[in-house]
């Protein structure tokens, strides 16, 4: 049944039991293509794992089949980051953020495309549109921070640091 694979699937994630975890979750897609939470979290834990042969032909048929959902947008765009299709996944992510503009993540994930092709001016405007969104999104400070630091800034780094830190506590265990 598909809430006994998805409460399996949880709490072997909770036990940190990640390979377990992705088998629940892939079952969980097998009997509900289209169940978001469960592709989410098996996206997720692939990427974590460093393997997405389990979760690259789940998230494609749940993208081909809900190409409209931003969401599957989303997740499609994070498998073809990892497989180190950047360009189409900044594709994805454009098209993520057309469909559903005011969503935080989707303008974070992208700025990191940019930040990683050292492409600084468009990855800034994506983090600021980020934080437009949720102004207390501390990863998004974090990888300000390191935009900063390559443009050698490191005064305004450390006040994004700073800041990160302001919105999230549990954030200073990155610095020390």
């Amino acid at each position: 049944d598909f809430y006994d694979y998805l409460t399996m699937a949880i709490v072997q994630e909770a036990l940190n039991n990640q390979k377990v975890a992705v088998h629940y979750y892939t079952r969980c897609l097998k009997k509900n293509t289209t169940h978001l939470l469960s592709a989410m979290r098996l996206v997720f834990l692939s990427i974590s794992l460093n393997d997405t042969s389990v979760s690259l032909p789940l998230i494609s048929r749940l993208y081909r089949d809900h190409r409209e959902n931003p969401d599957a947008i989303y997740l499609m765009a994070l498998l073809k980051e990892k497989c180190g299709k950047t360009k189409e996944a900044e594709t994805l992510l454009s098209f993520a953020i057309e469909k559903r503009p005011t969503n935080h993540l989707y303008y974070y994930q992208r700025g990191n495309l940019y930040l990683k092709e050292k492409n600084f001016e468009k990855a800034k405007e994506d983090y600021k549109a980020c934080l437009t969104f949720n102004i207390k999104f501390s990863p998004c400070f974090f990888s300000l921070s390191r935009l900063y630091g390559l443009r050698n800034r490191f005064e305004t780094g450390l006040k994004m640091i700073n800041l990160a830190i302001k919105y999230d506590n549990r954030a200073e265990h990155y610095v020390q």
